[in-house]
């Protein structure tokens, strides 16, 4: 059985990470936030204070601005990437280059 403290931990934990935000963190991220999320709906709630819970929801709103900040990050970096190898258009626009994508497949 799991403590809504233990699961704020681990979100802060997250968070704690995130300061430093590579692909390899940012994918180290994601399965320790499935893991919490996973263990939330094992929590029975009458074992937890408000408190707890507030505590909690702090750390998730944390955790998940560090989340777009570092998604906005990469994604401008993707950009300026995108524009400096495919040049500009004839109308002086950065010209579209095919990016990679990824994935995520999970069963």
């Amino acid at each position: 059985m799991h403590s809504i403290a233990s699961i704020r931990l681990e979100v802060e934990h997250v968070g704690k990470l995130l300061t430093e935000p590579s692909v390899r963190v940012l994918n180290q991220c994601t399965w320790m936030l499935e893991e919490a999320i996973s263990k939330i709906s094992s929590v029975a709630v009458r074992s937890s204070s408000a408190d707890e819970y507030y505590q909690l929801q702090r750390a998730i709103r944390n955790t998940a601005s560090l989340l777009r900040s570092a998604m906005d990050y990469h994604a401008r970096w993707n950009q300026i990437l995108a524009s400096m190898l495919g040049g500009y258009s004839r109308d002086g626009r950065p010209a579209a280059i095919p990016s990679q994508t990824r994935l995520l497949i999970s069963g």
